[in-house]
């Protein structure tokens, strides 16, 4: 993305220097005239020999030059001009080597070395392909010239094309104050944590010197920033064994340790770290992680800090910071470090916007220098608004009054940051002890201090703290679980589109998302029944062909949209299940690219459109009404039904614009961060089955471009908190305001730990899934993104707060390759422990750039708590070796065996019905809940009970996966216990009830204050 400057080599410095000597006066002499030099050995002679050089330079003869210069150096050692003119005849030799040698030693003769000298020298290095060493000249040459545009720029670029980019920034800063702002130096400035690295010159390094490994370093950057640390410890290895004193490798390499949970190897390494360590940021990033996996939370939060306090625009840091002062109950000071770190997101997005406009959109940079002015970094903001003036596209009437504005602030005397801005100076954690990793400096591991073998990985397989799962199986019983059986059971549906029947490649952004299913039963039958979305028409209109209802029928489906009246013929996306109006029987709200539509269960099979009657549908001015997911609860916990509308992208541009793909000249799907985005929008109950707006409740917040959503208890405090899944900026997460009367939400995701993933990163999050993963009693995330990203596992570590735990838990490396829509939390043999499944499929057709398209669904399986693992193609069933393009995915157990099937939608390709096939002899219990003092639908009810294997907790949710919703039931896989101990309910009003024992393998309806009923098989 973004473009380095260009480094002036030495030979191209000396062959200018040689072009000036060529036509100097006097230098057409091939040999010397004794008559003239004359028998003298004093100055005159050494002229003389000089003279001679480059008299022969300016013949061309530059063999019988470099000859002469070496009779001279033999009588005249230590004189500079004769060591430069070496080095001058080395670089025309093509002999870089002999080169930097000779402008080495003419450097230490000088008195005052000359800028040009410096450069001819670190230009030899250049040509030897020694970035370091390069490096290494550059540093002492800005010594002593410091004022030298040149050098700056060229120590500036070689810094950022090794990795070393936080190392260039003092350089990089340089430039912008001395009004050298290219859009190159503003770009590394505006993240330093993105790496820079040129794959090229590090590449080509090591191919000449082999025995330097530092740039492997420089190459593992890259695979750090997208989490491969499997990559970066492997590589990272041999470097540190070899380079014992280069700081950023050691740090990064321990990093790599922790973040892979290699616990005896972290504990070699802290015992040999050298006091700079100190001084890098990566390494108190190590030290943070490694604390909170230990639960030192204090230590975790004092090492966060040291790394803030190195690096005040370092989201990660600011991230853990937060997250450790969260769970410490520092709320406050939890919240300035969070909030620092979303406006560092915000600049992440704004760059990526400008990017996507090739770097000519007026409004992206008003919005990038408004952000970088809250972040208190005047400098850049000016510096970015200059560079505005001159762009055509998106003119912005902000511009000027913006640049006035930051630049009446501006003074020369103006800090790059201003201090009042930094969170360090608002946080003193300097009491809280530090990580308890470092052991006596004396003990240093032997195998760090004499490695056998550099090339050779220091550290052998991890030793890993995994628990065992109670009750966790080997396999799934039968070697295929599950089984298409969509058309055997006469479920056909497509979710049309419209495009050509022979063409796949070149979709519409709004059309690539497509496949909303919801699970509904109906005809209140016990069966449940599917309803799912077609889009074949036009954005904003109702020339789409109807959606299918689809009734089932003890196992079989029957198409019943006609007979059912439920007619919806708008541009569908998610689908939402509930009562709103709380008559007991459960009604459909379909959300829409235009109105979003209402239907009213009349209780006799069919439905009534009752949208406009309702108060709903009102499309705010200016807006495309895109909206992608919706959900039906009681938000504020007033008994009555509310609905949250998860907007994307607004606006007309979304609907029309086609993106080019250079590759193949084509257009392709576009990236949506170019378009502005479609706030949610909340519809509060009134209690008579009407609605009004009260988007009001959401507080202060940046809109996203919303994807999912899920509503529920998330936190196991009281109320309802919705989860939502933003593509490509900060994930929110809504909870209750404190400290009003009146009813509100606050955006929580930052100080929660679910804003961005673990690097501080804001992600192309598409689904998720919640349950309690890891059967600790808590709500844990799966979130799915982007190809070469990869999907994120949130894990609930303490009350509220959520920990990016990806790499440890496996969901990391097994997802980079895929682009993940639909998932869902399943127990598939019912033994207590969940599997998780993934929907997989590209946005379009990118193979040109070496992305799958049509790409396989995942199942992967808790092998031990907390860890899962992509299950083996013969475990799964012919499905799995289907490549389909998968978009939403809902359970439900559709022929009611006691075991939880999949129903997946597709573009193109009919809905898949997994049947899961599981032999085993584990049960499933499930429980339909009915709440009285809140709404009837209970969504946020906890449920918890106790068998010989310990305690299972899940919570009633709503939305939980893609555009989707699934059947409305907690249900428990409880293994082979036969009856279930001190089953409890813990109702979205709080209060709790006991319902005592209960048996194990039966589906329950559980009706708050009147008891339990088993339903009938």
């Amino acid at each position: 993305m973004t473009r380095c400057f260009t480094i002036t080599t030495a030979r191209q410095s000396v062959c200018c220097l040689l072009l000036v000597l060529a036509f100097s006066p006097g230098c057409n002499r091939d040999t010397p005239d004794p008559e003239v030099d004359g028998p003298n050995p004093g100055a005159a002679v050494s002229e003389a020999t000089l003279d001679e050089a480059r008299g022969q330079i300016a013949a061309g003869h530059f063999d019988a030059a470099r000859a002469v210069i070496a009779r001279y150096l033999q009588d005249h050692p230590d004189d500079p001009e004769g060591l430069e003119m070496a080095g001058d005849g080395a670089v025309q030799a093509d002999d870089p080597i002999a080169a930097t040698k000779f402008y080495q030693a003419a450097v230490a003769a000088a008195e005052v070395p000359s800028k040009q000298l410096w450069l001819k020298w670190a230009g030899a290095t250049v040509s030897d392909q020694r970035p370091f060493e390069t490096i290494a000249v550059l540093r002492d040459a800005v010594q002593v010239y410091p004022d030298v545009l040149e050098i700056r720029q060229n120590l500036a670029s070689l810094l950022a094309r090794v990795g070393l980019q936080h190392q260039a920034a003092e350089h990089l800063r340089w430039l912008v104050q001395h009004k050298h702002r290219s859009q190159n130096v503003l770009l590394i400035l505006a993240d330093l944590n993105r790496p820079q690295t040129f794959a090229p010159t590090c590449e080509s390094a090591l191919r000449r010197h082999p025995d330097d490994l530092r740039p492997r370093f420089s190459l593992a950057q890259l695979d750090a920033a997208q989490s491969k640390w499997n990559e970066v410890e492997q590589a990272l290895a041999a470097v540190v064994a070899r380079h014992r004193d280069f700081v950023p490798a050691l740090a990064l390499y321990g990093r790599a340790l922790v973040e892979l949970d290699r616990t005896e190897a972290v504990r070699q390494w802290s015992q040999s770290l050298p006091p700079q360590i100190e001084g890098d940021p990566q390494y108190w990033l190590a030290a943070g992680i490694w604390a909170s996996r230990q639960e030192a939370t204090e230590q975790a939060a004092r090492a966060y800090w040291a790394a803030v306090r190195l690096d005040e625009n370092d989201p990660e840091s600011l991230q853990g910071l937060s997250a450790s002062l969260a769970k410490l109950g520092r709320t406050e000071q939890a919240r300035v470090a969070a909030d620092r770190a979303e406006n560092l997101a915000m600049l992440r997005s704004h760059t990526t916007t400008l990017a996507t406009w090739d770097y000519d959109s007026q409004t992206a940079v008003v919005d990038l220098a408004r952000t970088l002015y809250d972040l208190g970094r005047l400098w850049e903001a000016t510096s970015w608004l200059m560079a505005g003036a001159s762009m055509q596209q998106h003119p912005d009437p902000r511009w000027e009054q913006t640049l006035r504005k930051i630049r009446a602030e501006l003074k020369g005397s103006t800090p790059w940051q201003l201090p009042d801005s930094l969170v360090s100076t608002k946080i003193d954690l300097s009491s809280y002890p530090e990580v308890a990793w470092r052991q006596s400096s004396d003990d240093v591991s032997p195998s760090l201090a004499e490695p056998a073998d550099p090339e050779r990985s220091l550290v052998g397989p991890a030793v890993s703290r995994e628990r065992a799962v109670p009750g966790l199986r080997d396999g799934f019983g039968v070697a295929a679980p599950f089984r298409d059986e969509a058309a055997t059971r006469s479920l056909k549906h497509v979710c049309a589109i419209d495009k050509p029947d022979d063409q796949e490649a070149g979709l519409m952004i709004y059309q690539s998302g497509a496949g909303g299913a919801g699970v509904i039963d109906f005809d209140l039958d016990g069966w449940p029944d599917l309803y799912l979305t077609v889009m074949d028409g036009t954005p904003d209109r109702q020339d789409s062909r109807p959606n299918r209802l689809h009734r089932n029928l003890a196992g079989e489906f029957s198409d019943v949209t006609a007979a059912a009246s439920l007619i919806d013929r708008g541009f569908a996306q998610g689908i939402s299940v509930g009562d709103y109006d709380a008559d007991g029987w459960p009604d459909v709200y379909v959300a829409n690219i235009g109105p979003n539509q209402l239907y009213r269960n009349n209780g006799d099979g069919t439905f009534q459109e009752v949208t406009e009657r309702c108060g709903l549908g009102r499309k705010e001015p200016g807006g495309s009404g895109w909206t992608t997911s919706v959900a039906i609860a009681d938000l504020n916990g007033d008994g009555q039904a509310d609905i949250y509308e998860v907007g994307y992208c607004r606006g007309e541009q979304p609907l029309t614009l086609e993106c080019i793909d250079p590759s193949v000249d084509q257009p392709r799907s576009c990236n949506p961060i170019a378009f502005d985005a479609e706030p949610d929008r909340i519809w509060a109950g009134n209690g008579d089955g009407t609605f009004h707006d009260a988007t009001d409740w959401l507080g202060p917040h940046e809109p996203g471009r919303g994807f999912a959503l899920v509503v529920g208890d998330l936190d196991g405090r009281r109320g309802l908190e919705t989860y939502v899944a933003n593509d490509m900026t900060a994930n929110h997460f809504w909870a209750k305001r404190d400290g009003t009367n009146a009813f509100g939400l606050s955006e929580q995701a930052g100080v929660r730990g679910l804003a961005f993933n673990r690097r501080s990163a804001a992600q192309a999050s598409m689904g998720i899934a919640a349950a309690d993963a890891d059967r600790d009693g808590d709500i844990d995330f799966l979130l799915t993104h982007f190809v070469d990203d990869h999907n994120t596992y949130y894990r609930q570590d303490s009350p509220g707060v959520w920990s990016d735990e990806s790499q440890v838990a496996g969901f990391a490396e097994s997802s980079q390759p895929m682009l993940a829509y639909g998932t869902q939390w399943i127990d598939v043999d019912n033994d207590g422990s969940l599997e998780v499944f993934i929907a997989n499929g590209d946005i379009d057709d990118f193979r040109s750039q070496g992305r799958a398209f049509r790409q396989r669904a995942q199942l992967l399986k808790q092998v031990t708590r907390g860890r899962w693992q992509v299950t083996a193609a013969d475990q799964r069933g012919g499905y799995f070796g289907e490549h389909k393009l998968a978009r939403a995915v809902a359970t439900l157990d559709a022929n009611r065996d006691g075991r939880c099937d999949l129903i997946v939608t597709h573009l193109f390709d009919p809905v898949a019905l997994l049947i899961n096939q599981t032999a085993t002899s584990g049960k499933q219990t499930r429980f339909f809940l009915r709440a009285r003092s809140t709404h009837r639908d209970a969504i946020g009810t906890r449920v918890r009970f106790t068998t010989d294997t310990g305690t299972l907790e899940q919570s009633l949710l709503t939305g939980n996966g893609f555009q989707c919703v699934n059947e409305a039931c907690v249900a428990f896989g409880t293994c082979d216990a036969e009856t279930l101990r001190n089953v409890q309910v813990t109702w979205p009003d709080g209060i709790d009830e006991s319902l005592g024992k209960l048996d194990s393998g039966a589906d329950y309806l559980v009706t708050q204050g009147a008891g339990v009923w088993r339903l009938g098989s």
